[in-house]
């Protein structure tokens, strides 16, 4: 064998002897895997895999965010003293207070497979439906959010936008309506505080009562929350300020 020959083996028995050792030390991290399910309750509770959205997400019209705009409307309507709070637990030991219970209840893209929806919500029958009768019905504006939030998959999901925007029917009341009147309606309400006009929330926003309540002093509104978003603050506050019209 000739020494060029000897040369070439030997130089490619070397090259193809540090390509082994390249793949061999060559050590791959590990994806990140995100923790998706976003719940501190227990996991999704059948929900599948629900994408998180941070505080940069802008809200979008089309979508129905649970942390935003269904919880609030359960918890105002169907989690108050006395029906499905977890507190008290006395209907039929089932508690609607956060995603995880929710849940239990709701199956992704189904409103038919949805006991919430199917056998609560939308139902005719006085002693099934909630809220019950004697209680403020969901408006249908609120049955529309909770209807596409279940057909856009239930997803654990929240924005965060903040507009000026605190005019009393196109900001106001709404806020009200869906994290509060729940509990702050009908024959007894909570705290004997009524909040289901104009009349009767710019009365309890003159004299304090409402933002003391928003603001944790004397209890927070709505309970069994974080309670309304400091976006939401300000435009009541804005509103209160420009002296409550009914605007």
């Amino acid at each position: 064998m000739s020494v060029m020959k000897k040369f070439n083996l030997t130089h490619l028995i070397l090259f193809f002897a540090l390509i082994l050792t390249g793949v061999i030390g060559c050590k791959h991290h590990p994806e990140t895997i995100l923790d998706v399910n976003g719940d501190d309750n227990g996991g999704n509770g059948g929900g599948g895999v629900n994408p998180i959205d941070t505080a940069d997400n802008p809200c979008s019209t089309d979508t129905a965010y649970f942390t935003n705009s269904v919880l609030p409307i359960i918890l105002s309507h169907c989690s108050m003293a006395g029906c499905h709070n977890t507190a008290t637990n006395d209907n039929d030991g089932i508690a609607l207070t956060n995603y995880s219970q929710i849940m239990n209840y709701v199956e992704p893209f189904s409103l038919g497979n949805s006991e919430l929806w199917d056998d609560a919500i939308n139902e005719t029958d006085p002693d099934k439906i909630m809220p019950p009768p004697g209680s403020t019905p969901l408006t249908q504006e609120e049955m529309t959010i909770i209807s596409n939030w279940i057909n856009q998959g239930a997803l654990n999901n929240s924005c965060s936008e903040c507009d000026t925007t605190f005019t009393f029917n196109a900001a106001i009341f709404p806020i009200i309506e869906n994290n509060c009147t729940g509990c702050h309606s009908g024959s007894n309400p909570e705290g004997n505080l009524l909040l289901t006009n104009h009349a009767q929330i710019q009365s309890a926003a003159l004299s304090g009562n409402l933002m003391d309540r928003i603001n944790g002093i004397g209890g927070i509104m709505p309970p069994l929350s974080d309670g309304i978003s400091t976006c939401n603050k300000e435009r009541i506050q804005s509103w209160i300020d420009a002296g409550a019209p009914n605007n």
